[in-house]
């Protein structure tokens, strides 16, 4: 390895060392800056030799006991700066006191100044300040830095966890890793010997050499490959959220070797891992189980007590990451490794959590008490972090899967006593994964492999089925018949085969290889409202892995008669629509898991959302997140299954099928690959035309259909097989394999298990067809109520999926994921913003409150002559559709006349109303509407004839119907003409009506001298009933 790495530095020459900065001064800090800076001057050729470390800067009273003070000295008289003590005397005086700091560590107040051209930035502060730190350092870092945590624990909120590292590597834009051990700082400071654990994933885009191996694989060396396409993946084994610049190859490079060089001490040895999720979860999980060894040494139970206790704590703590964090821990890094086992023996021998719980029972007091004492205003972490995991668990509902875990938490909050530990831990004791006794993290087979296996299907999936009680589909009997001489003739039945799922397993399209399938699938569904409620429901149903839930609204009454999930108690209490939904689907099944992200789809969170999943739902009603999921799937080589549903009508799509990433030569290749969102819809619909439910209506099932049919889609192509990346090598097993399943599955809307064969088969056969399927409801003819379109794949220069040569013969480029998460893309700018209609001058428009004063200005001691005289001095013709106009809040006396009729006869549609000099004089189509007086009248579009009355409101006697308009404006002869107000909904469509009159009203001139002010009402019924409900006029 080093002849290697000196040949590479021979053919590539390292011209700038590392300059490292060590954020932090606490004792560990310091212990930190002292043992680098020692290693610094030891390995000039890598580093820099001075190190700096930053110091919030306080003012410190030199202690009397101290070597350094003096008298005489002005450093002793009254308080000095913390950074010049350290700097004078290369001793920490207040934090690390007594222990010599190398002369090359450079204390430094300015945290901008100490971070300046500096490539390693070690970590070593309170968690509670990251997020603040990370502010002021933004912009003041070089972009291609690296960092070392050295915070322990992680970020546990009740449902999701994220690691130190990770959320500094996320707030700065660059790669993180983490330092974690059985470290005591006054012991490492003294040079007492001890060993830790540094966990550090090399990014490929930074292999300027060969590496240990990671989790990764191998990182590329080749001077061909574009070190900016490449993509690091985070510790679930997603891309990352960061885009990563690489480390400029000037630099040494800043692997596992350079990390040892840095670290490792004859008193200090240092192992460097991968797996950073494990060495962050040791760190923060062996407090929790301190605090039980803490009660244990209380009860004086002995060393025996306290070892088994360790012994399960382990186990949960081994088990939570296999869990939690499958693709990336490594169980031997809790067993193995310091920042595991031997952390874990520490604390529980000694230390805060462990003095401070067993204080609590010599003393008979509550771990409150004595963490208010003995910690001078600090918090206990092994009590913090109980309560978070527990809130963790419990949203997922596995908390029994951790006994020990739950145990502390229930002790601290007084719900057990500490004597009954052993009952609490022998009720349900903690499984191990990497046992034959399967868990929640791998409950169907999973065969013996090496870490390089591609197949999807054989990797291990969190969360999913629990109960399964063997690790083969044909159960432990068979293979323990194997191993004896006498073996039964009869083989017992497969578990599943009696399992909650057994009807759906005796369809031949499913059988039990797609519902392993399915037990070991993640789906993730956007929208949960009147799509994702079934679709929710029935995949729970059907035993999904893991279901992604996520939404950010939510539940509202008015919704309820289409979104079936919630209920009117979920309401009432204002509860999220994914707590809601996933509190009915665990309802439905408890054996799968559940993963919540109560959070609207944005460019922000999109792309970390989808990586987790195999198949997404796309259940939204908004062109611009339609695009965006489109996108993030194409990007990420997900399936995608879209719906939508208004009025009586529906749409369902299959997308991005069969799923491919994009490849790096430019494209997704393969002509039988599906088409994205964008093209079947290149342009956006007009934004005008985008109406919501609560505006057009939706019959609830309808919606209801669309969401169900979009659960049976997801299920058709799990079960299939189709919702895994294509294999790029088939043996000849294989094909037949996938072709006796395409004859027994059948086919999808994309049929993507069925292409891989034939195209293998038949290369010059035309593929399947991709298809959208369109139901209306109202159909006139029954037959047509379903009909499904042909559609054409996918097209070449679709900025989402199409190839780049084709995209740049047009000038266009392809959109990346860059692209989306850094908002370069305004997907809302793209669809288009409604925008206010302006075409009225201000003189023609009103205010809301100045109508309503209008409406509500009476005479002094009127008569009946006299309402009738002020009722006839205006005409309220109101433009919202019909059935609008029914259900919606009314001006006492309007006319009702539909813009939609308006529109199509223009300015004939007023014709009614007697606008000639010469017109017929009769009534207007419909009646009056009265607000809480009358049922509702209009002048509707359909062909009655002019003047034509529905019957059932004939009975109705007022001015305007008994006498006409022209009958009105005769009786206003001697007065001033009418003025017209328009009013609708927002103020829109009123404007549109009024230009539409005064258009009619300037070709006639005779007709215009008998009407007077025409106009409309700013911002129509919701700013009217703003105004109306903070005033509260009488009408």
């Amino acid at each position: 390895m080093d002849g290697l790495r000196a040949k590479m530095s021979s053919l590539t020459p390292f011209t700038k060392k590392h300059k490292v900065t060590v954020i932090g001064s606490g004792n560990w800090g310091s212990t930190i800056a002292k043992l680098v800076a020692e290693n610094t001057a030891e390995h000039p050729e890598l580093f820099e030799r001075d190190v700096q470390m930053w110091v919030y800067e306080e003012e410190v009273q030199l202690d009397k006991k101290s070597k350094h003070y003096d008298e005489s000295s002005e450093l002793s008289k009254g308080p000095q700066n913390l950074t010049k003590l350290i700097n004078t005397f290369h001793e920490n005086v207040k934090y690390l006191p007594g222990i010599a700091l190398p002369y090359n560590v450079i204390a430094n107040p300015s945290l901008t100044d100490a971070v300046k051209n500096s490539s390693v930035l070690i970590f070593n502060l309170p968690h509670q300040f990251i997020l603040n730190l990370c502010k002021q350092l933004r912009g003041h870092i070089l972009p291609f830095a690296r960092g070392i945590s050295c915070i322990k624990g992680v970020n546990v909120h009740e449902a999701s966890i994220s690691l130190f590292s990770e959320t500094i590597g996320e707030e700065l834009g660059i790669y993180c890793g983490a330092l974690s051990g059985a470290n005591i700082a006054n012991e490492v400071a003294q040079e007492k010997f001890s060993e830790t654990t540094i966990a550090y994933d090399p990014p490929p885009m930074d292999s300027q050499a060969p590496t240990p191996a990671t989790s990764q694989g191998s990182s590329p060396v080749s001077s061909h490959v574009d070190l900016t396409k490449l993509v690091h993946k985070d510790v679930s084994g997603r891309p990352s959220k960061v885009t990563l610049r690489p480390l400029p190859s000037e630099y040494y490079p800043f692997d596992h070797v350079t990390i040892k060089k840095l670290f490792h001490r004859k008193y200090f040895h240092v192992r460097v891992v991968s797996d950073v999720a494990g060495v962050s979860l040791g760190g923060a999980l062996k407090n929790i189980v301190a605090v039980a060894a803490g009660w244990v040494d209380g009860l004086g139970w002995g060393d025996n007590a306290k070892a088994a206790v360790m012994r399960v704590g382990l186990l949960e703590m081994r088990e939570f990451g296999n869990r939690f964090f499958p693709n990336t821990v490594h169980p031997d890094t809790f067993t193995v490794e310091s920042a595991g086992v031997a952390d874990l023996i520490t604390t529980c021998s000694g230390g805060r959590n462990h003095k401070c719980a067993m204080l609590s029972i010599r003393e008979g007091k509550s771990i409150e008490e004595i963490e208010a004492r003995e910690l001078n205003g600090q918090k206990l972490q092994g009590a913090l972090t109980a309560v978070e995991v527990h809130t963790f668990l419990k949203s997922l509902g596995m908390e029994k899967d951790f006994p020990l875990f739950t145990a502390v938490y229930n002790i601290l909050k007084g719900n057990e006593k500490a004597e009954k530990l052993p009952d609490l831990i022998d009720n349900n004791e903690a499984t191990d994964t990497s046992a034959s006794k399967p868990t929640q993290s791998s409950s169907l087979p999973i065969p013996p492999q090496s870490t390089s296996s591609t197949n999807p299907e054989q990797q291990t999936v969190a969360g999913t089925q629990p109960h399964c009680p063997t690790t083969s589909p044909l159960g432990d009997n068979e293979r323990q018949s194997n191993t004896t001489t006498s073996r039964s003739p009869l083989e017992p039945a497969p578990p599943l085969a009696s399992s909650r799922y057994n009807r759906q397993l005796l369809l031949p399209q499913l059988r039990l290889r797609g519902q392993e399938r399915l037990l070991n699938s993640k789906v993730l569904i956007i929208g949960l409202g009147g799509l994702g409620s079934p679709a929710s429901l029935y995949l729970a149903g059907a035993g999904v892995g893991t279901l992604g839930l996520m939404d950010g609204d939510t539940v509202e009454l008015g919704n309820l008669h289409r979104q079936i999930a919630h209920t009117e108690s979920a309401a009432r209490e204002g509860l999220s629509k994914v707590r809601s939904a996933a509190a009915r689907c665990k309802a439905l099944n408890s054996e799968i898991r559940y993963v919540l992200h109560e959070e609207r789809a944005s460019a922000d969170n999109i792309l970390g959302a989808i990586a987790q999943y195999n198949v997404v739902l796309d259940c939204t009603d908004n062109p611009a997140t339609r695009y965006l999921i489109s996108d993030a799937c194409v990007l990420l080589g997900k399936v995608l299954v879209s719906g939508a549903a208004q009025r009586g009508e529906g749409m369902l799509v299959v997308l991005n099928s069969p799923p491919s990433p994009l490849s790096a030569d430019g494209g997704q290749g393969g002509q039988d690959k599906g088409p994205c969102y964008r093209c079947v819809f290149p342009r956006p619909p007009p934004p005008e035309m985008v109406r919501g439910c609560s505006e057009i209506g939706i019959l609830g099932p309808v919606v209801g259909l669309i969401g169900t049919m979009m659960a049976g889609e997801a299920i058709k192509i799990i079960a299939a097989g189709g919702h895994l990346p294509p294999s790029p090598t088939t043996t000849p097993e294989a094909e037949a394999e996938a072709e006796a399943e395409r004859l027994n599955n059948g086919s999808s809307l994309s049929s993507p298990a069925s292409s891989q064969t034939d195209q293998m088969r038949k290369p010059a056969q035309k593929q399947h067809q991709h298809t959208m399927l369109l139901y209306n409801t109202y159909a006139a003819d029954p037959r047509g109520m379903f009909r499904t379109i042909g559609l054409r794949g996918r097209r070449k220069d679709c900025l989402a999926c199409g190839d780049d040569d084709a995209l740049a013969q047009k000038g266009l480029s392809r959109i990346t994921a860059d692209t989306i998460s850094q908002g370069r893309l305004d997907y809302q700018a793209f669809c288009g913003v409604f925008e206010d209609v302006n075409l009225l001058d201000d003189e023609r428009r009103v205010g809301a409150k100045e109508f309503l004063e209008t409406l509500t200005t009476p005479s002094e001691n009127p008569t009946e002559n006299d309402l009738e005289r002020e009722e006839q001095k205006r005409i309220v013709i109101d433009v919202r559709e019909e059935h609008e106009y029914e259900l919606g809040t009314k001006v006492a006396g309007s006319i009702n006349m539909p813009i939609s009729r308006i529109l199509r006869l223009g300015g004939g549609a007023f014709d009614e109303l007697g606008l000639g000099a010469d017109a017929e004089r009769r009534g207007p189509m419909g009646n009056e509407s009265h607000v809480r007086t009358t049922p509702p009248k209009a002048i509707n579009g359909h062909d009655d004839g002019p003047g034509r009355v529905d019957s059932s409101h004939s009975g109705m006697n007022t001015p305007l119907l008994a006498n006409g308009l022209d009958g009105h404006r005769e009786t206003q002869s001697h007065g001033p003409p009418p003025a017209v107000y328009f009013v609708c909904e927002r103020g829109n469509d009123s404007q549109i009506a009024a230009q539409k009159l005064m258009d009619q009203l300037a070709g006639d001139s005779a007709a215009s001298q008998r009407w007077g002010w025409v106009g409309d009402v700013k911002g129509g019924f919701v700013a009217i009933k703003k105004w109306s409900q903070s005033s509260s006029p009488s009408s």
